[in-house]
């Protein structure tokens, strides 16, 4: 988040593959969707945040539910990127210090990886369908 640009190509690329999910263009595949079969840990998330931007908040979280949480990130990544240089580095400062004290990137990413190995595990047949669209 430090790093003004970088946040705003990552939202920017982030918001371009949502608003193409959302009026029914396909975005970027999922290399390991087309490499193996098996989707990846964010298959799905493109459509999530398409349907919760509609307001289908069941539907949004059939697909993937951390596509609440996406959406807070890349709000947190617009806001290091586009506001005025004070109001970033308080976004930044908050949002660092939060990490420091409840490690939650890692808990988010460890959350991550348990829901996707339960897909799998579970439901393997409707995850991989369901990432296929």
């Amino acid at each position: 988040m430090r790093g003004r640009k970088l946040a705003l190509v990552i939202a920017g690329a982030t918001v371009t593959q949502g608003a193409a999910a959302w009026v029914g263009i396909s975005g970027w595949q999922c290399p390991l969707l087309l490499a193996t079969g098996l989707p990846c840990p964010g298959c799905g998330l493109s459509r999530a945040v398409a349907a919760l931007a509609r307001g289908e908040v069941g539907a949004a979280l059939t697909l993937h539910a951390f596509a609440p949480a996406l959406i807070v990130a890349v709000l947190l990544l617009a806001g290091a990127s586009l506001l005025p240089e004070r109001s970033r580095l308080m976004l930044v400062s908050g949002v660092e210090t939060v990490e420091r004290y409840t490690g939650l990137t890692a808990v988010l990413l460890i959350s991550l990886i348990v829901y996707w190995v339960g897909r799998l595990l579970f439901s393997p047949e409707a995850f991989i369908l369901l990432a296929r669209g």
